[in-house]
């Protein structure tokens, strides 16, 4: 019997591993069914040459190599997936791809002294000073992002109305948005009916966002830094004039400027900084029509994109949140800026007005060393990337991912990864798993296995996935991932032990991407949207 959850408990089904044939998927059954047909192949020929027994034996080696290469599986990638990691780490190595150290004419601007061209200082954004007269928009040349080599090194930043950024990919065709976030009160400090209605308004977001036009997945994202403490003082200070009368020294005095104090005197503390990042792809069938009326292109696919940012703003607060700004070209380029180089943040918190954040050919690493399996190098600071494999299986309370998030003494950046699917294709998905599971508990009877509860969870998660998308709600895949940054080698060991101590207490399993490093870290520790890893 399923387990009986409270209205403030979640449950999430199990890593599917189920493939085509006894949960070996595509590849593995290829190869596997490639040494079986050599096999007989063998057995076939053998009696039409002089040396039958050799013939057979070699058709045995292939055979049993095909099944020792295609069956196993380790740190829950198969070997086939194993050989492709080393053979492009290989090919890297080979090509000095492995470390990456900026050249010194592409520096630019240095972290100390940036200037900006006279027209941003001296002209005041207009929406309309970037439209033609028939108001479509018009976007300047768009600057590159350099970050250590790989694939997303094409990606370019354009600055649109409002200074908001689009992140596009021209070969894939997606452009990103990013907003920072804020929430007002945090999950645990709610009642239990509060956060309930929070997570239901979750729900009815996912939903939500599934019928706007083009979007095609969803980041969400904390990452863990340090501000100047000129910089809490100013958001205390801030805060205090929302309130109006009744706080801060109107409330004590003392304590008042025992805080300011306190603060004064210590050089940094840590803060979250929180995103969403909603990706889009042009050539979706949904944002098509709209791109072509606004003029197509990039500019087109841009102010297609600016129409619906509204409506995303009023989804995220109704979940308890509310959009502080939209990234621009700059800001967004801080985030990535301080994940390579973690110690710059506190510098970097206190650049205000114009000189505000990064300019975006500034925003890479200046050094990247990947020669690791299982950590990465950059500028300041040493990073190890996790995936979340395991979810809660059994009850876990709402909140538990605050377990990952909100760690003492150091600095991580959790990601949640939701791309969205198409209906059609997740009821076939659903199809292709039950039908796998009935091939699998088929042979199982046939060769006397006992049926095991693992195989009821299985079946009971896959008929819980067809019930939600009968029931009407979207369909996604998820992600997750978990980067720890520390300032030396020891560090990051002793940060990643009480991670890993903090995944258990959230009911999770962290593993850690190895081979993978820098993709995971370009996946998981930067707002870019860049999707799953492949396993």
């Amino acid at each position: 019997m399923s387990q009986q959850l409270d209205e403030n408990q979640v449950r999430f089904g199990s890593h599917s591993r189920n493939g085509v044939y006894l949960g070996l998927d595509v590849m593995q059954v290829t190869i596997v069914g490639g040494g079986a047909m050599i096999l007989v192949l063998c057995c076939m020929v053998s009696g039409t040459v002089p040396e039958p027994m050799r013939i057979m034996i070699l058709g045995l080696i292939v055979f049993v190599l095909s099944v020792a290469i295609g069956v196993p599986r380790f740190a829950d990638q198969t070997i086939p997936r194993w050989m492709h990691i080393i053979g492009s780490r290989m090919i890297r190595g080979n090509q000095n791809h492995l470390v990456y150290l900026r050249k010194f004419e592409e520096e630019g601007e240095t972290l100390e002294a940036e200037d900006l061209n006279d027209e941003q200082v001296l002209d005041p954004f207009d929406p309309m000073y970037m439209r033609d007269e028939k108001g479509r928009l018009k976007l300047g040349k768009p600057e590159g992002l350099s970050l250590g080599g790989g694939e997303a090194d094409n990606l370019v930043i354009y600055e649109g109305p409002e200074k908001i950024a689009l992140i596009f990919d021209p070969r894939r065709g997606t452009g990103t948005v990013v907003a920072r976030t804020r929430s007002t009160k945090a999950l645990d400090l709610e009642s239990d009916d509060s956060a309930s209605q929070r997570v239901e308004s979750f729900s009815r977001m996912l939903n939500g966002a599934s019928s706007v036009q083009g979007l095609v997945g969803m980041q969400f994202g904390d990452q863990g830094r340090k501000v100047s403490g000129s910089k809490i003082l100013e958001y205390y200070d801030e805060r205090i004039q929302v309130a109006g009368s009744g706080a801060g020294a109107d409330i004590n005095v003392f304590a008042d400027q025992s805080y300011r104090d306190l603060i004064t005197q210590a050089s940094s503390s840590y803060i979250h900084e929180t995103w969403v990042a909603f990706i889009f792809n042009r050539g979706h069938s949904a944002i098509e029509r709209s791109v072509k009326k606004k003029g197509g292109g990039v500019a087109g696919f841009f102010d297609a994109i600016l129409d619906k940012l509204s409506g995303l703003e009023d989804m995220i607060e109704e979940c308890g949140a509310h959009v502080t700004e939209w990234h621009s070209p700059r800001s967004v380029s801080e985030v990535i800026r301080v994940a390579f180089d973690p110690q710059a943040s506190s510098v970097l918190t206190d650049r205000r007005n114009e000189f505000a954040g990064v300019a975006v050919k500034s925003a890479g690493p200046m050094a990247v060393d990947d020669r690791q399996w299982d950590h990465l190098r950059t500028d300041t600071g040493y990073h190890r990337v996790y995936r979340v494999m395991e979810w809660p299986r059994d009850r876990a309370d709402l909140g538990f991912m605050q377990n990952l998030i909100l760690t003492d003494g150091h600095r991580q950046t959790v990601t949640v990864m939701m791309m969205l699917k198409d209906q059609e294709k997740a009821y076939k998905e659903i199809d292709g798993q039950k039908a796998d599971w009935e091939t699998t508990h088929k042979t199982h009877l046939k060769m006397k296995k006992m049926f095991s509860r693992r195989q009821a969870k299985e079946l009971e998660d896959i008929e819980s996935r067809e019930e939600e998308l009968v029931a009407g709600h979207a369909a996604y895949s998820l992600g997750a991932f978990v980067t720890v940054s520390s300032e030396t080698l020891a560090d990051l060991e002793a940060d990643c032990a009480a991670m890993t101590g903090g995944a258990s207490n959230a009911k999770t399993e962290l593993r850690a991407l190895y081979g993978q490093q820098l993709t995971g870290f370009i996946a998981g520790a930067l707002p870019l949207a860049r999707g799953h890893i492949g396993q």
